[in-house]
């Protein structure tokens, strides 16, 4: 593995990104599966629902990284995104997808999570689907210049970042 730091991309910006590539040992092939391989958008169940990237209405396609689906109902219950470590199943999880195909899960955490170092001990949930080997891992900071305080979200991809990194708008297919 490998990790990468990219600092905020201009002096007001509060962001800040981790790049996480993982990478075979030598001498094995990577286990990943082709995009075509990729399970459906269709396999979430109905109550999930497209949220973020406001700023696009017609289509909240995330320049990128990909349209983000999670059950709203229960995240506004709990007052918040984040899935807990001791959380099982799919509560709290969020799905990426883009052209169909479900590209990525995120999990969105907290600064005291980071420092009372945070495991999630169950599986990656994915509706029963076998979980597609993860590629690259992002996370990034929302917060303020000043502080590392305010929130974290780890987006793990199935499909190379040189991917999903070009998109402007929806892929055609994938």
């Amino acid at each position: 593995m490998t990790v990468d730091f990219i600092a905020r991309e201009t002096k007001d910006s509060s962001e800040y990104l981790w790049l996480w590539h993982f990478t075979p040992p030598a001498g094995l092939k990577p286990s990943m599966l082709s995009v075509g391989q990729l399970p459906s958008a269709t396999s979430l169940p109905s109550e999930y629902e497209v949220f973020a990237c406001d700023h696009l209405p017609e289509t909240r396609f995330c320049p990128g990284m990909g349209r983000h689906f999670t059950n709203l109902s229960e995240q506004i219950s709990r007052g918040q995104y984040s899935r807990q470590p001791s959380t099982v199943g799919n509560f709290g999880v969020i799905y990426g997808e883009a052209a169909g195909k479900l590209i990525f899960i995120e999990y969105v955490l907290n600064q005291e999570d980071l420092l009372s170092s945070v495991s999630w001990s169950a599986a990656i949930p994915l509706y029963g689907i076998p979980i597609p080997p993860i590629d690259n891992v992002h996370i990034l900071h929302f917060g303020t210049n000043e502080s590392t305080s305010g929130r974290y979200t780890v987006h793990m991809y199935f499909i190379p970042e040189e991917t999903y990194l070009a998109w402007e708008t929806e892929p055609p297919m994938l």
